[in-house]
C-alpha cells in the first residue's frame, strides 16, 4: 500500500492573479503529485480547500462569481477525470485572509475498506440544488457545480478503523439553521456530527457493528466572529469532553454560517 500526505499546494507566482487561475494551478499540481504516485483524485480520502475571501466575489468576463463557487467549478472539472467508486473525499472548504487558494490532502491506494458516510439529516453536498449555490457558474454554458465531498469517510486500513469527519455546519437538508444565532448553530452542527457517526447511522451506511466504541480523537472548530469564540468553546467542551480541540478564526463558506467543525474518530 502507498499513502500520500500533501500540504501547502499552491502557486506562489499567482498570488496576485485571479481565484480561477490560483485554483487551476493548485488542482493541476495536486493532479501531478497523484500521477507521480500512480493515483488519481479517486484515491483522495481527505482534502482541505483553503480559499482567500471565500464568500467574496471576483469579476470574470463581466460576471460576478463567488470565490467558493469558483473553487467548486474547478474542483468538479478535475474530479471529472476520475471514477469515484468509493465516494468523494471527506473535505473542508474554509476561508483565509490571504494566500489565494491552498490545497491539502491525504490519499491512499489501499485495497482495504474505504466507505463514504452519508448523514440522514443532511442532503449530500454534491446533490445541492442551484438555490443554495451562490452567484454564477465559471462556465456560462453550465449550471453551478455543487461541492464534491462526502459528509465523512470511513477507512479500515490494516485493521485500524478511522472516520474523517468533513467540515460540518448548521445545515439541515440543504438549508442553514439558526441564522444570526451562534449558540443554535454550534449545537446544530454538533448534533449533525453526533448523528453522522452514531451506531445507527454507521450501520445504515454499511459500516457493521464490529467495534465496541466510537471515540472522537480530534476536533477543529472554525469560528467566523472572534467575539463569539467563548460561546462556541463552552458548548464544544461540554459536547466533546476530554477531546483535543483546536479553535481558529476563519470565514465559513456561506454568508449566514457562523461556525464549522471537522474532526476524526476511531472505532475501537
Amino acid at each position: 500500500d502507498k499513502e500520500i500526505f500533501a500540504g501547502g499546494i499552491s502557486d506562489d507566482k499567482l498570488l496576485s492573479g485571479s481565484h480561477s487561475d490560483q485554483a487551476n494551478a493548485a488542482f493541476s499540481l495536486m493532479e501531478l503529485i497523484l500521477q507521480k504516485e500512480s493515483m488519481t483524485f479517486a484515491n483522495v480520502i481527505r482534502q482541505w480547500n483553503y480559499v482567500e475571501d471565500i464568500v467574496g466575489y471576483a469579476a470574470i468576463d463581466d460576471k460576478e462569481l463567488q470565490n467558493y463557487q469558483i473553487l467548486n467549478d474547478i474542483r468538479t472539472k478535475y474530479y471529472s477525470k476520475a471514477e469515484f467508486i468509493n465516494g468523494y473525499p471527506a473535505a473542508t472548504g474554509i476561508g483565509m485572509n490571504t494566500g489565494g487558494v491552498i490545497l491539502e490532502f491525504y490519499a491512499s491506494n489501499s485495497k482495504d475498506i474505504i466507505n463514504p458516510i452519508k448523514n440522514s439529516e443532511q442532503k449530500d453536498a454534491y446533490e445541492y440544488s442551484q438555490n443554495v449555490l451562490v452567484g454564477n457558474s465559471l462556465n456560462a454554458k453550465k449550471l453551478k457545480s455543487s461541492p464534491k465531498f462526502e459528509r465523512a469517510k470511513f477507512i479500515d486500513l490494516h485493521k485500524h478503523k478511522k472516520i474523517f469527519i468533513s467540515g460540518t455546519a448548521s445545515i439541515k437538508n440543504e438549508i442553514t439553521v439558526g441564522i444570526n444565532d451562534i449558540k443554535k448553530q454550534t449545537q446544530v452542527t454538533i448534533d449533525n456530527i453526533h448523528n453522522l457517526i452514531s451506531n445507527r447511522n454507521l450501520e445504515a451506511n454499511k459500516i457493521l457493528n464490529h467495534y465496541n466504541s466510537i471515540d472522537y480523537s480530534f476536533m477543529r472548530v472554525y469560528v467566523k466572529n472572534p467575539d463569539e469564540m467563548d460561546k462556541v468553546k463552552e458548548i464544544c467542551e461540554t459536547s466533546f469532553p476530554g477531546i483535543q480541540i483546536n479553535y481558529l478564526v476563519a470565514d465559513i463558506c456561506r454568508d449566514n454560517l457562523l461556525v464549522e467543525i471537522e474532526g476524526e474518530a476511531e472505532l475501537n
